[in-house]
């Protein structure tokens, strides 16, 4: 394997684990949003814990949206890349990390809501 062929297969190797992770965040959210739900609909509470729970709830809703803003921004960084317009697909990159590190915050931040309707 020549140089140009081992840095195709390792650049798409690291697309495939980029991937992966982009949905375990998608997945981690809908799950925890999927569980307050459930949680929801068996119990009664308070008016405050009703607003934490929301809260957690919508937090996961972002984050899992912001989790598949990650798919299109990495496609769009990839095609930017792939057309040599290293302006727009710096942008595009960034972007996606951007999108993923609010993914994993709406996470945090729904737990913290979502725990404090519990506790």
């Amino acid at each position: 394997m020549d140089a140009s062929e081992e840095t195709k297969f390792h650049w798409s190797e690291g697309m495939k684990y980029a991937a992966d992770g982009i949905k375990s965040f998608f997945f981690i959210n809908g799950a925890a949003a999927i569980s307050i739900l459930t949680f929801v609909g068996n119990t009664t509470h308070s008016d405050a814990e009703s607003r934490y729970l929301a809260i957690g709830l919508l937090s996961y809703a972002f984050g899992a949206v912001m989790a598949s803003s990650a798919y299109m921004f990495a496609y769009l960084t990839e095609l930017n890349y792939g057309n040599r317009n290293a302006k727009w697909a710096s942008r595009f990159h960034i972007s996606t990390y951007v999108v993923i590190l609010a993914s994993f915050a709406s996470f945090s931040i729904g737990t913290v809501f979502a725990s404090f309707a519990f506790f």
